[in-house]
Formats: structure tokens, C-alpha cells, sequence
């Protein structure tokens, strides 16, 4: 059986082109989980590991198997304590009109709070990445990935900690 994506959108070939205005609006103003009076990193993580994958050239999507250690890795060094154990969630719950999720049917149709174990990401080969009209707005447009990842540091993240984040994440943020 195919893997499904959530959400299911009907295919008509190459993905529209988003202006630059609309993709950095798709990033701007990421939900992401507080606790204790902090806000989670998780999420502003996640998209600067991608947007170094499409630096990189690499694909677009990446199974969870892919991400796992990675994540694990920046939330132990630029995270909380104990937020390593929650590194799966924002591959889950990226905002979908950012973010695609292909997997399992019976998995990707749960409600989007039901959040899925890092066993079942692992096992069942679920696949996440840019929505295809985001990956191809930022892979044609070296630039607006730059200011993109400048954006997402520059939100979420105290200048102190910009190069540092951006070298353990392999994010070049020098202008093309």
C-alpha cells in the first residue's frame, strides 16, 4: 500500500511558485509548546536542519530515522533539560501548510495531537519535508533561504547563539 501524506493534496505536477512575501510568511510566527514560562526550541530546529538539507542539495523529504539523532543532538545542546525526549514532536507538528508528513494511512490520518512514538516514526518509514511548493521556492531562490534561517535565529533564538546554531546544523548564512 502507498504511503499517505497528511494532508492529502490532489497532485497537478510542478508545485505553484510562492513569492518570497509568502514563504517567509509560512515561517513567520512558529507555534511552539511553553513550558514553565520557555518556549520550546524544537520547532526552529527542525526548520534550520531542513533549510541546511536544501543547502546541501539533498532531498526533500527525510525519514524520522534521518532526523532522530540530529534533533537529539541540538535539543540536548541549545534546548532545556529533558527536551531531547520530545524531539519527535515538531516532525509531527509542524504547521502543514509548511510542512508535509507522508507515512501509513492509519498513521498520518490520526488527529494532529495524537502525537505518534519514536517507534512508530521509525518503524513505519515516515517520511517528512517542506510542503513541495515551500522546498521549491527555497531551493530556487538561494537567497530567500538565507533570509529565511536569519529570520527563523533571529526570532527564536538570542544573537549569542546565532553561528553556533547555524554551524551545528550545517546552515551557511552567507548571502549567495
Amino acid at each position: 500500500m502507498a504511503p499517505a501524506m497528511y494532508p492529502a493534496k490532489p497532485s497537478t505536477g510542478d508545485p505553484p511558485m510562492l513569492t518570497a512575501d509568502q514563504t517567509i510568511a509560512l515561517f513567520e510566527g512558529l507555534r511552539r509548546a511553553q513550558s514553565q514560562g520557555r518556549y520550546a526550541p524544537h520547532k526552529p530546529l527542525l526548520v534550520l536542519l531542513a533549510l541546511a538539507r536544501i543547502q546541501r542539495g539533498e532531498t526533500r523529504l527525510l525519514a524520522f530515522a534521518e532526523v532522530d539523532q540530529p534533533m537529539q543532538n541540538l535539543l540536548a545542546e541549545f534546548g532545556p533539560t529533558g527536551a531531547a525526549k520530545s524531539r519527535h514532536y515538531p516532525y509531527w507538528h509542524l504547521d502543514r501548510s509548511l510542512w508535509q508528513v507522508n507515512g501509513p494511512a492509519t498513521l498520518v490520518r490520526r488527529a494532529l495531537g495524537a502525537t505518534p512514538n519514536l517507534s512508530e516514526l521509525r518503524e513505519d518509514g515516515v517520511q517528512a519535508g517542506f510542503a513541495p511548493e515551500v522546498d521549491a521556492a527555497l531551493r530556487s531562490q538561494p537567497a530567500l533561504l538565507v533570509r529565511v534561517g536569519q529570520r527563523v535565529l533571529e526570532a527564536y533564538f538570542p544573537a549569542t547563539l546565532h553561528a553556533d546554531i547555524a554551524e551545528a546544523v550545517g546552515l551557511d548564512l552567507t548571502p549567495p
